[in-house]
């Protein structure tokens, strides 16, 4: 008896640790403007950058993906495009299922930044249909 008490407590005080660290770091980030937003950034193994709504369960996909494209002009300048995924070649719907051990690095794009407005942008621009955000529980 004594030791499912014992356990229990180690598993509430866990649980209680876990919750005040979820609120300290949405509240620094409400704070310093670090608010994410609905996008993430992916880096695959590639090279190749995506941006969308990244989910982790019950499989790792990307909603409304965009990819970063490199483009360079006549005069050799090196620019950087947001294409919507869904216009490859060989017409996707715009969801990706990653495979996470490709997944070199991923992080939030930052809500209100030039990311998120030129993602939002094209998005409405293309009348991509925009899919409900996912849980913020990352998973990683």
């Amino acid at each position: 008896m004594k030791r499912v008490i014992v356990i229990l407590l180690a598993i509430l005080v866990v649980l209680l640790g876990v919750w005040v660290w979820v609120l300290t770091r949405t509240t620094q980030s409400s704070a310093t403007g670090n608010k994410p937003s609905a996008y993430s950034a992916v880096y695959l193994s590639t090279g190749d950058i995506y941006f969308g709504k990244l989910s982790w369960f019950p499989k790792t996909k990307l909603a409304d993906a965009w990819l970063l494209q490199r483009t360079i002009d006549a005069s050799e300048r090196t620019s950087y495009v947001l294409v919507p995924f869904r216009s490859a070649l060989w017409e996707p719907v715009g969801t990706i299922w990653l495979n996470p051990e490709q997944i070199v690095f991923w992080t939030r794009v930052r809500a209100g930044s030039n990311t998120e407005r030129e993602l939002m942008n094209i998005a409405q621009e293309n009348n991509v249909p925009q899919t409900p955000a996912p849980p913020s529980s990352s998973g990683r």
